[in-house]
């Protein structure tokens, strides 16, 4: 999906941009994410991956300071990018988002 580059509301505010690794397939849910988190205040740099590769991909090009994932894609799920994450980046913090209703099954 590549990068995406956020407006935010105070662009002479010198709190520095929050690079996020946002994991996520469908291209909409990804822009509401995107959206939320610009209006809440927040000026991020946000690089959007859409399957297993290209968040590996994005991985290994750099230093993210936060990752908010999908609990299941089609091709990884929440386990397996905690596992890849903590193997590259032990220090990274992650959001799972699920769209599961019960805990079990999330």
């Amino acid at each position: 999906m590549g990068t995406v580059t956020i407006e935010t509301k105070n662009p002479t505010s010198s709190i520095r941009l929050l690079r996020l690794l946002l994991l996520e397939q469908d291209a909409s849910d990804a822009a509401k994410i995107l959206r939320e988190l610009k209006d809440s205040g927040l000026e991020i740099s946000p690089c959007i991956a859409g399957d297993a590769q290209e968040f590996k991909k994005a991985l290994n090009s750099g230093r993210f300071d936060a990752l908010i994932s999908a609990g299941r894609l089609a091709d990884v799920d929440g386990q397996e990018v905690l596992h890849e994450l903590r193997k590259n980046h032990g220090d990274t913090p992650l959001l799972l988002v699920s769209g599961e209703s019960e805990e079990k099954a999330a």
